[in-house]
């Protein structure tokens, strides 16, 4: 399966994990299972150092309606995005930008600043 997730509820901490090649169905799987898994306000670490996240311009606009109906969940926890090709870097940028949510995003090459960040210590 290209996109896997991990709930901790433990830690109230999520952790996806993509490769191959990432599509809107697999994204969406996810998003379901965040809403089902009542964990739309941890904060999640989303690596994507081992795939290509293949999402057209329309696909990117479905996520971006996804996104603004995800606002019910208020407040949804930070998402630290771990990437480390220009490819992936440009689609998620274009993402990041999507349904105007309101809650902490950001690109990380390194998974040390990314954990860093998601657990509120300042970066170096």
């Amino acid at each position: 399966m290209p996109l896997t997730f991990k709930i901790d509820h433990d830690r109230r901490f999520v952790q996806v994990d993509t490769e191959s090649v990432v599509t809107l169905d697999e994204v969406l799987v996810y998003y379901e299972g965040l809403v089902t898994g009542n964990a739309m306000s941890y904060p999640k670490l989303f690596d994507t150092s081992n795939s290509v996240i293949s999402l057209s311009s329309e696909e990117l606009m479905t996520l971006g309606a996804w996104v603004s109906a995800f606002a019910e969940h208020d407040p949804r926890g930070p998402i630290a995005l771990l990437c480390t090709t220009e490819e992936n870097e440009n689609t998620l940028r274009r993402y990041m930008s999507l349904g105007r949510a309101r809650r902490p995003i950001k690109l990380f090459k390194s998974r040390t600043r990314a954990m860093k960040w998601l657990s509120g210590e300042s970066e170096a």
